[in-house]
């Protein structure tokens, strides 16, 4: 391996620099709050809130560090911890763990599987987890909610093919799980069995499918020059390093949040939707949310236009 200022630089690393790395990617913090002149976006906005995935869409240090992000992406190795000798024989990913160092060389870590999942939030229902859905039964749920059933033919399927208050659900998917810097508008395949499953309560794993996509990135030839799921990583970090992963207002920034954009301002293009029966449960057993705590600005105070879902 190469090496950057006493940094132990991963092969993929190749040409790049730390000016290259950027840091557009989602994994942002999810935002609950919605327009108070539109009443259709309620009840999604509940779930959502409710759903079990809440901790995952939430989770996040107060501060995330550019400097711990960037080492990670510039000294991160996958490894099988224990290769097998039969060379036809392939581990699960799951299996793979991820040695890096941050600080500057100073300290090194290995991340597995349990740590990232338990740092994240990500293991919603205690590894009790069922096999994914099959193409047929993803394409016939969202079948009951899409526009026009032939927009679900179209590769890549996009969030215009939903009514607006649906698009909701797919940005949370996109934009708060999702880590990869691509557009906001298009939906893969994966994206909409995970948004399926949220919406019918099929609890698959969604913990495995996003650690082994951070692996396989990591695995790649070559390194893209963008971290992948920022968020996640720095849970992790704030676990491995402990009182260590010090706050400091000066190297360290707040997460993004996911930006009030997303929700269209116009009453009139945003009609109510029917949720699932499962979604209906789900905000059934959740009478209410608490009300979001007022902001704290200097000057004259400002009333937002976002509020929590309440019943």
């Amino acid at each position: 391996m190469a090496t950057d200022q006493g940094i132990e630089l991963a092969p993929q690393w190749a040409t790049l620099t730390l000016a290259d790395v950027q840091f557009k990617t989602k994994n942002v913090v999810g935002n609950f709050e919605y327009p108070s002149n539109i009443p259709a976006y309620k009840q999604i906005m509940k779930f959502l809130y409710n759903c079990p995935l809440k901790t995952a869409f939430t989770s996040t240090p107060f501060f995330q560090y550019r400097n711990y992000l960037r080492e990670f992406w510039e000294t991160a190795v996958a490894f099988d911890p224990t290769p097998s000798t039969d060379a036809n024989s392939q581990r699960p990913l799951r299996e793979f763990c991820i040695k890096f160092s941050v600080l500057n060389g100073s300290r090194e870590f290995t991340l597995d599987y349990k740590t990232f999942c338990s740092s994240t939030g990500l293991d919603y229902n205690s590894g009790n987890y069922v096999a994914l859905p099959d193409s047929n039964e993803v394409r016939a749920g969202l079948e009951k909610i899409v526009l026009k059933s032939e927009l679900l033919d179209k590769t890549p399927v996009t969030k215009n093919s939903f009514p607006v208050a649906w698009k909701i659900l797919f940005t949370f998917v996109i934009q708060v799980l999702g880590g990869n810097h691509s557009s906001t508008e298009q939906i893969n395949s994966v994206q909409l069995m995970m948004a399926y499953c949220l919406m019918t309560g099929k609890k698959v794993d969604i913990r495995e499918i996003i650690y082994e996509d951070l692996v396989t990135k990591l695995l790649k030839d070559t390194r893209v020059n963008y971290v992948s799921y920022p968020r996640f990583l720095s849970c992790a970090f704030q676990m491995l390093l402990g009182c260590n992963y010090t706050q400091d207002y000066d190297l360290g920034f707040l997460p993004a949040v996911l930006s009030p954009s997303n929700f269209s301002k116009d009453p009139s293009s945003v009609s109510n939707i029917e949720l699932t029966a499962h979604m209906v449960a789900v905000n059934n057993q959740r009478d209410s949310v608490s009300p979001p705590l007022p902001s704290k600005k200097r000057g004259k105070s400002k009333t937002s236009m976002f509020v929590i879902p309440v019943t």
